[in-house]
């Protein structure tokens, strides 16, 4: 049986890295200089649902840190 914290300590001890991002992962782009401007404010709940899970990933990252 495996819980978190044994995978979590299974990395570390592969020295296992991850890159970490520091920013927002916004403003979202399909083209070359095309962004979706007015996003934010058309799709709330999209905004809410990134920064949470950006919130989340960066609260992992320093678990696995």
């Amino acid at each position: 049986m495996s819980t978190p914290s044994t995978y979590i300590d299974a990395l570390k001890e592969e020295n296992v890295t991850w890159p970490t991002q520091y920013n927002d992962m916004f403003p979202y782009s399909d083209k070359k200089d095309n962004y979706f401007t007015g996003y934010y404010s058309s799709r709330p709940g999209t905004k809410k649902f990134v920064k949470d899970n950006s919130a989340t990933y960066h609260s992992l990252s320093y678990m696995l840190a």
